[in-house]
């Protein structure tokens, strides 16, 4: 959390040539909607871990791994020239 504020901080230091003053209170509005989100998902993925196990985790990051991979097998991506 105190890096993902940091580094949006920094940002809009960056770039603060390009922000209006009307611009602060979209930016409020959608900081504190984002966390507040962020703190339901948390909330239930712990919630569900308290629960259940990891299995479902293990399998998630299995099927995208192998689906990664096949994208980079067939030549559906090019991840060459991907930018990150």
């Amino acid at each position: 959390m105190p890096t993902m504020v940091g580094a949006a901080v920094y940002s809009g230091y960056k770039y603060r040539d390009m922000f209006r003053p009307d611009d602060f209170a979209v930016f409020a509005i959608g900081f504190i909607t984002s966390f507040i989100f962020a703190m339901i998902a948390v909330r239930g993925l712990l919630k569900f871990i308290a629960t259940h196990s990891y299995a479902v985790f293990a399998w998630y990051r299995i099927a995208f791994g192998l689906l990664i991979l096949a994208t980079w097998q067939f030549g559906w991506i090019d991840w060459a020239s991907a930018k990150a």
